[in-house]
């Protein structure tokens, strides 16, 4: 919307001329975009000087046509922004849904994911647990029929040291269950340390 200086002379409010004391301002320069008086129209606004002159009240009623348009032009301006900020505010809410839509079906995801590693994770805790029960009845066994072996051997001894029985009964108690605790530790820390790579190899093909 254009700006003009004249506004007060446009609708009536200023109708002297502030260089030519009680001149009326009877005349518009359209070169200047300037009410003038008569005595303006000779001097500094003069047609000799290549400025149009053009009569104050159809100047008003063109200027207030002009006016008029653009306040027609700007109020439509107005409304039109208002739409597109309409029209943003919706985009803003689809953002929104679209948003929350997408957070909810990563938070699905991750939960399924969670929930499918918790149950690989308790499937080998299982399975690395029934593998060492097996190995450590397998062991408990063993021990059984070591100890046993150690008794018959025992009985054999007393029955060939008759003179030493008491002692060496005592001794070979002893040895014996030195021997098996020995024999059992053994085999399990060979068993812990195979079942530990395993498991270290099972978690790197995991990651990967």
């Amino acid at each position: 919307m254009a700006t003009y200086i004249f506004q007060d002379w446009i609708w009536g409010k200023s109708d002297i001329c502030s260089k030519h004391e009680g001149q009326a301002l009877s005349f518009f320069c359209v070169t200047c975009h300037q009410a003038i008086c008569r005595d303006c129209t000779i001097s500094a606004h003069s047609q000799m000087k290549g400025h149009t002159i053009q009569e104050g009240p159809d100047a008003k009623r063109d200027l207030k046509k002009k006016i008029a348009a653009d306040i027609s032009d700007t109020r439509k301006l107005i409304e039109a922004k208002r739409n597109h900020i309409e029209t943003l505010k919706k985009e803003k809410q689809k953002m929104d849904q679209h948003k929350n839509l997408v957070l909810e079906t990563a938070n699905a995801t991750f939960e399924k994911c969670l929930k499918l590693i918790e149950d690989r994770k308790e499937a080998i805790t299982m399975e690395i647990t029934n593998d060492y029960d097996k190995q450590q009845k397998k062991l408990l066994v063993k021990i059984e029929e070591t100890e046993q072996q150690c008794t018959t051997l025992e009985k054999s001894v007393q029955f060939l040291a008759t003179g030493q029985k008491g002692k060496d009964t005592s001794r070979s108690n002893e040895s014996c269950r030195r021997r098996r605790t020995s024999q059992y530790y053994s085999s399990y820390q060979e068993n812990r340390q195979r079942h530990d790579i395993r498991w270290v190899l099972w978690s790197r093909s995991w990651t990967r």
